[in-house]
């Protein structure tokens, strides 16, 4: 499993699973992202700052805690098509977001809760992202089990 990725501009984003080989965090310029997962699906994410990161302590006795809870202030739910990998909303900060796919479950547009187009893509025959309308990172999601990494240009594959 991929640890790390030194960028060519010298900055290095480091990377966490969890037993399964589920990624669970991503850490990059000061900024650690965090992954929840339902199966093979993200099912929460959150970011917060790497010094609001919770200090694992460990007891005389084995106990361990942290020294407060980690923050999640800004948390991402993913909602997915039932018994699928399709995903189809996006919630955060109490606002809904709708997911249209095409027929091979590939995120192709998103509307917010008014039904105003918010994000949109095409690919070409070969799952390559074409005109992109809106932030690249609103559905990070592209082929099946995909998801974009904006730091490092790769693609974390489930």
């Amino acid at each position: 499993m991929l640890d790390s990725v030194t960028r060519p501009d010298g900055k290095v984003v480091t990377f966490k699973y969890d037993a399964l080989g589920r990624r669970i965090e991503k850490a990059f310029n000061g900024r650690v992202h965090r992954y929840l997962w339902d199966g093979d699906v993200v099912l929460h994410e959150w970011e917060y700052d790497e010094t609001e990161r919770p200090q694992q302590i460990v007891a005389e006795n084995g106990d361990v805690s942290f020294d407060r809870p980690e923050p999640t202030d800004n948390l991402v739910t993913w909602v997915y098509d039932t018994d699928s990998y399709v995903p189809t909303a996006k919630l955060v900060n109490g606002k809904r977001y709708g997911i249209a796919s095409d027929y091979i479950g590939r995120p192709v547009q998103g509307y917010d809760e008014h039904g105003t187009l918010v994000w949109q893509a095409d690919y070409d025959i070969y799952g390559n992202l074409l005109n992109l309308k809106g932030d690249s990172q609103f559905v990070p999601f592209r082929q099946l089990g995909q998801y974009e990494d904006e730091e490092t240009g790769l693609y974390y594959n489930r």
